[in-house]
């Protein structure tokens, strides 16, 4: 859902904060940005799984959380270690997976 927050319009699901230079009539109804970012997802060093940024928090009940915001705000190509059901991971950023 994307609200008004602090006069910046920002998707409460990804955290993804729209260009302050787009008017009204221009910010959409529903915000995909979170689903086009990509990670992979390493365990012990070696690359076990890829797919979407926002699927990966959603299938981990991370929605909302700190490590949620940490994985959001990663750059292409950074990296942090995440606690899940299953133990530590290390989510790595990478849209072209």
């Amino acid at each position: 859902m994307i609200k008004e927050i602090k006069g910046r319009f920002t998707c409460t699901d990804c955290g993804y904060v729209y260009s302050s230079m787009l008017g009204d009539d221009e910010i959409p109804e529903t915000c995909n940005k979170g689903k086009q970012r990509g990670v992979e997802i390493h365990e012990n060093g070696r690359l076990v799984a890829v797919g979407g940024m926002k699927d990966f928090i959603i299938d981990n009940d991370m929605e909302g959380t700190d490590e949620a915001k940490a994985i959001l705000s990663l750059e292409q190509g950074a990296s942090t270690n995440v606690s899940t059901g299953q133990g530590w991971v290390q989510i790595r950023r990478n849209d072209d997976v």
